[in-house]
C-alpha cells in the first residue's frame, strides 16, 4: 500500500537548494599505466592515464613491441646485420688516442703522486685541511712505498737502511 492521499511531486518535497543536476562526468578511474595504479578524475569521457607523462609512458611500449616484431622478420634482421657490420668497420677505423693526450695525463697523475710523496716526505701536515684524515697507518703505508716512514716519535725512519734521519 501507498502513501494515503495524491501522488507527491519530488521537487516539492526536496528542501530549497538540494536538488542540483551533476555535471556529466566520468566516475573516478584507476590509471591504466602498469606499476602507476593512481585514481583520478578523467577530463573526458574516454581518458584512460592519470597524466600526461603515463600516456606517454604508455605509448613507448607499443613502438618498443613494433619494433621487436619488426626486428623477428627477415629484412629486419637484414638491416640489423648491415649495421653491425657498419659499426665493426667504424671500429676498426678509428684513429687512436693521440699520445699528447696520454702523455698529459700520466704527467697529471705523476705530479700529484709527487705532491703526496713530498707532504709524507717533509712530515709537515698543519698545511691541510683535515690532519686526521691522514691516519698513521696511511702515513706509514705511503711512507713504506717512498722509502720514508714516520716513526712514533715523530722522527723519520728510512725503511730501506733502517737508519734514522734527521
Amino acid at each position: 500500500m501507498g502513501p494515503p492521499g495524491p501522488a507527491t511531486h519530488p521537487r516539492k518535497n526536496l528542501a530549497a537548494g538540494r536538488h542540483r543536476c551533476r555535471a556529466c562526468r566520468p566516475r573516478i578511474r584507476q590509471c591504466r599505466l602498469k606499476g602507476c595504479d593512481r585514481r583520478f578524475h578523467p577530463r573526458q569521457a574516454r581518458q584512460r592515464y592519470c597524466s600526461e607523462n603515463c600516456r606517454k609512458a604508455a605509448r613507448k611500449w607499443p613502438r618498443w613491441k613494433a619494433q621487436q616484431r619488426y626486428r623477428d622478420t627477415t629484412v629486419g634482421k637484414e638491416k640489423r646485420n648491415g649495421q653491425s657490420r657498419r659499426y665493426r668497420i667504424r671500429v676498426k677505423n678509428r684513429k687512436p688516442v693521440p699520445s699528447i693526450g696520454v702523455a698529459a695525463s700520466l704527467g697529471l697523475v705523476l705530479y700529484f703522486i709527487g705532491a703526496v710523496v713530498t707532504v709524507v716526505r717533509s712530515g709537515w701536515y698543519s698545511h691541510l685541511r683535515f690532519p686526521d684524515t691522514i691516519s698513521s697507518v696511511g702515513r706509514s703505508l705511503i711512507g713504506v712505498a717512498t722509502g720514508h716512514a714516520v716513526s712514533e716519535w715523530g722522527s723519520r725512519v728510512n725503511t730501506i737502511s733502517g737508519r734514522v734521519v734527521f
